[in-house]
């Protein structure tokens, strides 16, 4: 009923209709932008509490666990400079969104061995948080 009411608008002979386009556009934009806007601000918030005592997100600046820098995208155990921990070693993946949910959610689990990371995730929002800040840091 409301789409009907709207047809009008989009008359060329409406004079409202260029500004009735652009707030239509912007509310779509702001609906698809804000969740993930939101999900990295408190994913910067989680990955202070859980994520900073090990690492960094500085290029080649490694503490007990590699630099999360350009994580996403980044070929697994391939941080120069970090030999830390060995289980990534010869891995045969790229860090993609959904492993590094895997992973966060239970390192033991997606290696299949031991791992020295001591912070598991269990809440979906949690990780899905963590992980829009990391790919915002990009």
């Amino acid at each position: 009923m409301v789409l009907f009411s709207l047809i009008p608008l989009f008359r060329k002979s409406c004079p409202i209709r260029n500004y009735t386009f652009i707030a239509v556009i912007t509310c779509v934009l702001c609906a698809v932008l804000t969740p993930s806007l939101t999900f990295a601000a408190s994913g910067k918030t989680l990955y202070k509490k859980r994520c900073v005592s090990c690492h960094s997100l500085e290029a080649g600046v490694n503490g007990i666990g590699p630099s999360l820098y350009d994580i996403i995208g980044k070929a697994a155990g391939s941080e120069k400079g970090f030999g830390g921990y060995g289980g990534l070693k010869g891995a045969r993946f790229v860090w993609t969104a959904e492993f590094l949910d895997s992973f966060i959610y239970d390192p033991k689990y997606f290696l299949g061995k031991l791992t020295p990371m001591m912070s598991r995730v269990k809440k979906a929002k949690e990780r899905i948080a963590i992980i829009e800040f990391l790919k915002a840091q990009q």
